[in-house]
């Protein structure tokens, strides 16, 4: 018997980079957690990002909530910021409370949904994540984005294809397959 046989097909499967589909909200304070130290795991472990954005305000209101339940819940809510203020600590992350909560983030999504196989993936995330969570930035404004240097990545070049229906549909169909997939947010 031949051991050999189908050996360069193994050696190119278990060659290829891993992934992992990483989902996240630019509106979500625990996604803000994630997306600042993502990366350096990644790297740290030789994974490939999948960036995946979606928008959580559609399952909110699938599920008859009109807010997040941090909002709904006052007594989560208390908690939620006392454990953002000792993990933003613990990873060493700048934290500043939002002033208004959950912040929309349909135009960073849209951005991200559209940019999602680009190299510059990451920064931008990174950059819309500390606008929200660092700065208390508005993210949901183009205006702020075309009249600042928020946002440093080639996605200016981008601004007019940002409302394109394509960009709208990856965001639905985003949000469609965390809705139909139970193991997703398990």
């Amino acid at each position: 018997m031949d051991l050999n046989v189908g050996c360069d097909a193994m050696t190119s499967l278990t060659s290829s980079v891993p992934e992992i589909e990483f989902w996240f909200e630019f509106a979500s304070n625990y996604s803000y957690l994630s997306v600042m130290r993502i990366e350096g795991e990644a790297k740290r472990h030789g994974v490939r990002i999948l960036w995946r954005p979606f928008l959580l305000g559609p399952i909110f209101r699938d599920l008859g909530m009109e807010t997040s339940p941090f909002v709904l819940q006052k007594e989560k809510g208390v908690y939620v910021w006392q454990d953002m203020e000792r993990q933003c600590r613990k990873y060493g992350l700048r934290w500043k409370r939002p002033s208004t909560f959950p912040r929309l983030s349909v135009l960073a999504a849209r951005v991200a949904a559209l940019g999602a196989e680009q190299p510059w993936m990451a920064d931008y995330c990174r950059r819309v994540m500390e606008l929200n969570f660092a700065l208390d930035k508005d993210i949901n404004s183009l205006a702020f984005y075309l009249s600042s240097s928020a946002v440093h990545n080639p996605v200016h070049n981008r601004f007019l294809v940002i409302n394109s229906q394509p960009g709208i549909n990856r965001l639905d169909l985003s949000a469609d397959f965390l809705t139909t997939h139970p193991k997703c947010g398990e």
